[in-house]
């Protein structure tokens, strides 16, 4: 019996296809279909089958991730989980519960459920389609890369250069002057210096990594939004299976990890309304202590993270199905199909500066109320999300089609960060702070396109602006330096 090398990429002596072989595509498929139909016949009272069809895509693309983790850097495949969550999985719920809605007190209707489930598929196969050829080998062939006392200082004056960024960012002064969004983007610059050092195999990756995972907790904390650590957690997830055999307990037991997440993001879901209302008046440690305290009672009382009501709270808080449906009923009756104006303001926007154009794209929900007709709380930031908006634009099969599109480019672009690290891997560095966002779907493309060309602005500033990544990167790409070779030597 071949027992498969963690340090190999695929299945030893067997062929694979998106990192799976044939045989793991066989179980993970038929797992997926099991599930899907016992949760249709079992759990369910909402009789259409393209629930079914939804919860079949949701577990497989969980599965692919989770069984595929230790192989290679899979991080754009969270985009169809994130989706499959927020457009299913809630869905489905608020589907079987509607009294937990903001709106509806009937089913969700058939035809979003058939939306839904297309949207997720097509944006599944648009993600992977480009890694076709790219995923027969890995994309993380590193060898025995060392790194040097160059490269470690660089890669640690990046994380420290993150953090103090974000500290300033924590006075107000940022707000004041108009740069947060600048700021912002900056202080995940962290993020490449993590990046560097486990992809030079660094002795100090694990401890830097944990640093920056208590910056990310404790600025969720202070702003009470949670998004950017649940992104930098499995980041932090995908990087330690890159080093399979140091980190075997994380690798082995994957699916335990994942699923512990998961019950930790419920966990905070269900205490974060409170913890809100407590600690606007209170100061960091306090929010610490108020927190934790929470968190803790919830973890003591699973009967009550788990009761109705608490699932109710936290499905609506993650569902997109009720701002789909609101679009739906609005357009084309009230509001025509924007056939495309909201992507190309989007581009104009990511291409301008606010100061210049002062009808530029704002953040936070100026869509919404324009295809929704619904008005938004006082200082709450909700937006349409990718497959309201392409709605919005496009209509039914349009929208379907338009989220494949989507789903294509995050995978072209991964493919292209793919092919620029066969040259030089530092490059997955960089590609990991321009592309985080796109994985974020209940945002509008322009906050997402504003995002991606900002940061690849910064990165291009960056990269020529240091000696060492304009020596790395521009001026001798290469592959990776064999084994005992050094960066910056």
């Amino acid at each position: 019996m071949k027992v498969r090398d963690l340090n190999y990429p695929h299945p030893a002596g067997k062929a694979a296809v998106y990192w799976l072989s044939g045989r793991e595509w066989a179980g993970v498929i038929l797992f997926s279909l099991a599930v899907s139909l016992a949760v249709h016949f079992f759990v369910l009272s909402v009789t259409s089958w393209w629930w079914a069809v939804g919860i079949f895509f949701t577990i497989l693309a969980f599965c692919h991730f989770a069984v595929s983790l230790p192989r290679d850097f899979i991080f754009p495949m969270v985009l169809p989980i994130f989706f499959a969550v927020q457009h299913v999985a809630a869905a489905v719920y608020i589907a079987e519960h509607p009294e937990y809605g903001i709106k509806w007190q009937r089913p969700t209707p058939d035809e979003y459920a058939q939306l839904a489930a297309l949207s997720l598929a097509c944006l599944y196969a648009g993600v992977l389609l480009p890694m076709t050829s790219m995923s027969r080998r890995s994309l993380l062939e590193q060898g025995n890369v060392q790194a040097s006392a160059a490269s470690t200082k660089v890669f640690a004056a990046t994380i420290w250069f993150g953090i103090a960024v974000r500290v300033v960012s924590g006075t107000g002064l940022t707000n004041s002057l108009g740069i947060a969004f600048l700021v912002y983007l900056l202080g995940r610059i962290s993020y490449v210096g993590i990046v560097g050092l486990w992809i030079t195999r660094s002795p100090s990756a694990a401890g830097y990594t944990v640093l920056v995972a208590i910056v990310e907790l404790l600025s969720a904390i202070r702003s009470t939004l949670f998004h950017d650590l649940v992104y930098y957690g499995i980041l932090a997830l995908c990087l330690l299976c890159w080093e399979p055999r140091k980190y075997k307990f994380i690798t082995r037991w994957r699916f335990a990890v994942l699923i512990v997440g998961i019950l930790a993001i419920l966990v905070l879901q269900s205490v974060k309304q409170v913890y809100r209302s407590k600690s606007w008046q209170m100061g960091t440690m306090a929010r610490v202590s108020s927190l934790v305290r929470l968190v803790v009672d919830s973890a003591l009382a699973p009967k009550d993270v788990f009761s109705e009501k608490t699932l109710g709270t936290v499905a609506d808080r993650f569902d997109h199905s009720q701002i789909v449906l609101l679009v739906m009923e609005t357009v084309p009756r009230y509001e025509p199909y924007a056939n495309g104006e909201t992507l190309y303001t989007a581009v104009r926007s990511s291409l301008s500066l606010r100061m210049i154009e002062q009808g530029k794209f704002v953040a936070g929900g100026g869509l919404l109320e324009r295809f929704t007709r619904y008005r938004r709380p006082d200082n709450t930031a909700i937006n349409l999300g990718i497959l309201a908006e392409m709605y919005a634009n496009f209509g039914f099969y349009g929208a379907i089609v338009a989220c494949g599109c989507y789903g294509l480019v995050v995978g072209l672009l991964w493919r292209l960060a793919a092919v620029l690290a066969k040259k030089e891997k530092l490059w997955w560095a960089w590609a990991v702070f321009v592309g985080l966002r796109l994985i974020k779907v209940e945002d509008a493309t322009g906050e997402q396109l504003n995002y991606f060309i900002k940061a690849a602005v910064i990165a291009a500033a960056v990269i020529y602006a240091v000696p060492f990544w304009r020596r790395t990167l521009v001026n001798s790409p290469r592959m990776l330096r064999p084994a005992g070779a050094r960066y910056g030597a």
